[in-house]
């Protein structure tokens, strides 16, 4: 057996990309960490064998005392041409006052890149206190638990070259509200579901999803909330992203990002 295969464990996939892995440079298995010319922390190739990276979410909002997640994050390169990589996710976070929350969404593309797609679904619970008269003295507390899905999807432009996206999006917000006094009427619990559907029109020209240097990622999102497709309320709610990037130096560049809405 190779020292390569002693070390590493895992064998390789078959449509990993040129450079991803070379058994013959990599023997140790902290060498899938550091790229090989310049012995900078690089966790591609770790990444192309399933491995997954580790993403702390500190929380220091002192409303829910403070607390951490840890989000599980995998991304896959895919060697289509035009081809997002593949991207998943998983977290959970807790904090101080025993609220807590679970994540996953996956992002990827199809049709040589011509559809990109994400997929999201999440669910929490939120422990507040309320202050009806805006007195520190007097309060209670409240606990909103909710589960939301989004899905959406956007179609290229213009050919296998085209900068702009179009597609439809979904989305559900199913949320209770309820005190945690069982002295209070049961008119303060409250169950709403907030159901939308929705357009965007995106444009990107950046040179990396990933770690972009140079380009603009802009983003415009209406969602329309209706009762026809059982939302308990309506409503329209615009959104607007932008984000722009340009290379100052060889190692720097200078980026800056706007972001409104309006209901």
């Amino acid at each position: 057996m190779p020292a390569a295969a002693e070390s590493h464990g895992p064998s390789l996939p078959d449509n990993l990309p040129p450079g991803y892995f070379d058994p013959e440079k990599n023997t140790r298995f902290i060498d899938l960490f550091f790229d090989d010319e310049t012995g900078d922390l690089d966790m591609s190739e770790f990444l192309a064998l399933g491995g997954f990276i580790p993403v702390p979410i500190p929380i220091t909002q002192p409303v829910v005392g403070g607390g951490l997640g840890l989000a599980a994050v995998f991304l896959k390169p895919d060697t289509g041409a035009g081809h997002d990589p593949r991207q998943r996710a998983i977290a959970f976070v807790r904090t101080g006052n025993d609220s807590e929350g679970v994540f996953a969404f996956q992002s990827g593309s199809v049709w040589a890149g011509r559809l990109k797609y994400n997929v999201e679904i999440g669910a929490g619970r939120l422990n507040l206190d309320f202050f009806p008269n805006g007195s520190s003295g007097k309060s209670f507390g409240f606990t909103n638990e909710a589960v939301f899905f989004e899905g959406r999807a956007r179609y290229r432009l213009g050919g296998s070259d085209g900068k702009w996206f179009i597609g439809p999006r979904f989305r559900i917000v199913d949320t209770e509200v309820k005190p945690n006094n069982s002295n209070l009427p049961a008119e303060f619990a409250r169950r709403v579901r907030l159901n939308a559907l929705g357009l965007s029109l995106h444009f990107d020209d950046r040179d990396n999803i990933l770690t972009p240097t140079d380009g603009i990622n802009a983003n415009l999102k209406i969602h329309d909330y209706n009762d026809a497709w059982g939302s308990d309320a309506n409503f329209t709610r615009a959104e607007g992203f932008a984000a722009y990037f340009q290379p100052i130096t060889e190692d720097w560049s200078f980026a800056i990002n706007a972001v409104g809405e309006v209901t």
